[in-house]
């Protein structure tokens, strides 16, 4: 059977899960690769957030959510300098002060 088509639709189907970041209580990442990874990075970054917004409503529909501040979104495989690597965040990192505007 083939797979189905990624769609606007459809893409959140294969985020694998979100993580708080430590020390950053206002944060929140979401995983995702492979080709739908690459299709995700063709999407505008508010389409983005606000797709992930409603699939985690789906499965907590009764947790509070707050209004979307601010959305980040790697594109590592369109961004010349990554093509797909994948990095991680060191201990360091976490204690950093982030601005969230």
């Amino acid at each position: 059977m083939a797979a189905e088509p990624l769609t606007k639709a459809n893409w959140t189907r294969h985020v694998v899960g979100f993580d708080v970041v430590i020390k950053q209580p206002n944060v929140l990442m979401a995983w995702i690769s492979g080709e739908p990874a690459r299709f995700m990075e063709t999407l505008p970054d508010v389409e983005i957030g606000e797709a992930l917004c409603r699939l985690l409503k789906s499965v907590l529909p009764h947790a509070r959510h707050s209004r979307l501040r601010k959305v980040v979104v790697t594109r590592w495989h369109s961004e010349p300098f990554q093509r797909g690597v994948y990095s991680y965040r060191s201990p360091e990192a976490d204690t950093k002060v982030a601005t969230v505007q």
